[in-house]
């Protein structure tokens, strides 16, 4: 599994605030996809999203796996991706901010 390293913008509140409205944009169009496919009787198969979260420094730095990149983008993610990794470093996964399947075409 392919991780990319986005770094959040601006000071710690900055950062912050940007962390927990994607958080929520994209929980809210996971749950979104999963309801309209469940209500038309698609079934999709699903992948685990997951974002690991830690501090370089003063920035607020995203570890996200393949599935939750395509997500971020879908939901208007634009920050640019500083690296690509197969494993999320020893002792970056802090924090884990989200874990959820997505349903995919």
């Amino acid at each position: 599994m392919r991780w990319h390293r986005i770094r959040l913008g601006g000071s710690a509140f900055e950062a912050a605030a940007e962390q927990d409205n994607f958080l929520r944009r994209m929980n809210d169009w996971a749950v979104r996809r999963a309801f309209e496919s469940s209500k038309l009787g698609i079934r999709l198969r699903t992948e685990r999203a997951e974002i690991y979260s830690d501090w370089d420094g003063d920035d607020k730095v995203w570890h996200l796996n393949d599935t939750a990149l395509d997500v971020y983008r879908e939901v208007g993610g634009s920050r640019d991706v500083e690296e690509v990794v197969e494993r999320v470093p020893p002792g970056r996964m802090q924090c884990l901010l989200l874990s959820t399947e997505v349903f995919r075409v």
